[in-house]
């Protein structure tokens, strides 16, 4: 059994080794790691955030090796073996992820628990509404998929991804001073230096973009509207359009009353300028059977100082997973 074990892992090693000519060749697959037990019922993807990699997960993922199958996506441009200049927008995001996950199983059957933070939470939310049930539990970190509704914290939630948006459009020396000037000050707010931070540029930015890019364009029609015609006619426009988009907005969002198919538990940081989520949001979680949330004394990154707790949760909704994935299995027979 030892030997075949061998046999097994050096063939996974391999696999990593031979990926970064595969990613080149086949657009959809995304650069990844895979490690732990490949017998195992159970495989735990982590998704990371911007402007982050897979490193962010180390002391995380090396804690369940044992007794699951780990699976680290990355994104083109956060990874050296995948550049695309334009990245990827949420919906070939989506499928990308779905089929690197799928190649991984490659047809073998896994209880599938998802660990994410920052855009990785919110790429897990628009997974599961694209893919309702494929995701069996999960644990995602600071970034809701319902938005607070103070408008300073919205104004400030614009700003900034605005300015990152913007970034990712300019000329690449110009974008990428600019990015490493916003990722410095976030780093001297927090006391989180990425472990990737030499390598971080504005070509990683395209999720802003993607996320604000009906904005872009609506903004140059009326700023185009405005010098072309009637100052008068320009502001009824305006008005209407206002008007229009008010009522509009929220049935264009993409998370727009999305509730997860699958046990939820959602760890965020209490030590924020703002935070990344809804009150409304938080009630759901606490009478909602097997979703939970839970707030740290830390900013942003929760999982800092905090590996032995999300550890913890790991473990104990990992193994809730198999438990539940076994009852059902008993009522079918």
């Amino acid at each position: 059994m030892k030997l075949i074990k061998i046999i097994k892992l050096n063939y996974y090693l391999i696999k990593n080794i031979i990926m970064k000519q595969y990613v080149e060749e086949n657009t959809n697959l995304l650069p990844y790691e895979i490690s732990g037990d490949y017998e195992s019922p159970n495989l735990i993807v982590f998704l990371h955030g911007y402007p982050d990699s897979i490193k962010l997960w180390d002391k995380l993922y090396i804690n369940h090796e044992r007794s699951n199958l780990i699976l680290r996506i990355s994104y083109p441009n956060y990874d050296k073996r995948c550049h695309e200049p334009w990245g990827r927008n949420f919906t070939d995001m989506i499928s990308s992820i779905k089929y690197t996950i799928d190649y991984v199983k490659n047809k073998r059957k896994y209880e599938v628990f998802v660990v994410s933070h920052d855009w990785g939470a919110y790429l897990t939310y628009l997974f599961d509404k694209t893919y309702p049930k494929y995701i069996k539990g999960g644990i995602t970190m600071d970034i809701g998929y319902q938005m607070p509704q103070k408008p300073y914290t919205l104004l400030s939630i614009l700003l900034y991804q605005v300015y990152l948006a913007v970034a990712f459009l300019l000329p690449r020396p110009i974008g990428d001073a600019l990015t490493k000037r916003f990722i410095n000050y976030v780093a001297a707010e927090t006391g989180y230096k990425q472990t990737n931070f030499d390598e971080i540029n504005a070509s990683m930015n395209y999720f802003y973009y993607y996320m604000f890019r009906i904005g872009f364009y609506q903004v140059l029609f009326f700023v185009s509207f405005f010098l072309f015609s009637n100052t008068t006619l320009f502001y009824y426009v305006l008005v209407a359009f206002l008007i229009w988009k008010a009522y509009y907005f929220k049935s264009s969002f993409p998370l727009y009353k999305y509730k997860p198919s699958f046990p939820l538990a959602f760890i965020y940081g209490r030590n924020k300028p703002f935070m990344f989520h809804s009150e409304k949001m938080l009630k759901y979680l606490s009478v909602t059977a097997k979703c939970e949330s839970v707030g740290v004394d830390t900013g942003h990154y929760v999982m800092i100082n905090n590996e032995d707790m999300i550890n913890k949760m790991i473990k104990s909704r990992v193994e809730d997973m198999e438990d539940n994935n076994k009852s059902e299995g008993a009522e079918l027979d």
